[in-house]
């Protein structure tokens, strides 16, 4: 390969991870605090459920349970709890 073929690979290569990097922040930013707290919280024990896998009745008590064992705040439960009813 020439070394015009290789830098404009490297250049590629790094516009794309610049690129991809901003928008891991962007959507990030725009998730609610519950959304996070879900995220953040109860992915690092198991992988995430969807919102619509339970019903507004039965998430409560799922994440109090978890949320008490994961000792979580009750302002982090309850966003927790919006963010998965509101989104179900």
């Amino acid at each position: 390969m020439g070394d015009r073929v290789v830098i404009g690979i490297l250049m590629y290569i790094f516009i794309t991870a610049s690129w991809i990097g901003c928008r891991k922040s962007d959507i990030s930013e725009k998730r609610s605090p519950g959304e996070r707290a879900f995220r953040s919280y109860c992915q690092s024990c198991h992988i995430l459920p969807k919102p619509s896998d339970k019903t507004d009745n039965e998430w409560p008590a799922i994440v109090e349970r978890y949320g008490a064992r994961a000792k979580l705040s009750n302002e982090q439960i309850n966003q927790i709890i919006g963010y998965l009813t509101a989104n179900n």
